[in-house]
């Protein structure tokens, strides 16, 4: 989780600003977001973003996790959670304590999910 974050330039992933341990601890200083996490914001909108607003979010996901993917890491829980907003509504990606390092020639398994929109 460390390493991800002091190794990151992307304006998607959350940054680290300082670490320090004592004889018990391991601390993290990251930037702080004011907007909370996409959990939070989704309440305020009765648990439905308007088309314009998910895409918006969707898209810079997708800008984050492929520059995850770039690092050479892969996140393994993406989830509103762990989404933070920053001050000008933008997100970050962040909590990468279940992210795995992954070389070139390794490959990820995943689940499909289905969804069924509803109009």
């Amino acid at each position: 989780e460390r390493d991800i974050m002091a190794r990151a330039t992307s304006p998607w992933i959350t940054s680290l600003q300082y670490a320090f341990q004592d004889s018990t601890s391991l601390y993290l200083v990251m930037d702080f977001h004011p907007g909370g996490d996409l959990l939070t914001l989704l309440s305020r909108h009765d648990d439905v973003f308007e088309e314009k607003m998910a895409q918006f979010y969707l898209a810079e996901m997708v800008q984050a996790i492929h520059c995850l993917h770039l690092m050479g890491y892969v996140h393994r829980d993406v989830k509103p959670d762990n989404i933070l907003i920053d001050r000008t509504g933008h997100i970050k990606l962040a909590d990468f304590g279940s992210a795995a390092r992954i070389s070139k020639h390794q490959t990820v398994s995943y689940y499909k999910l289905r969804v069924k929109l509803s109009h």
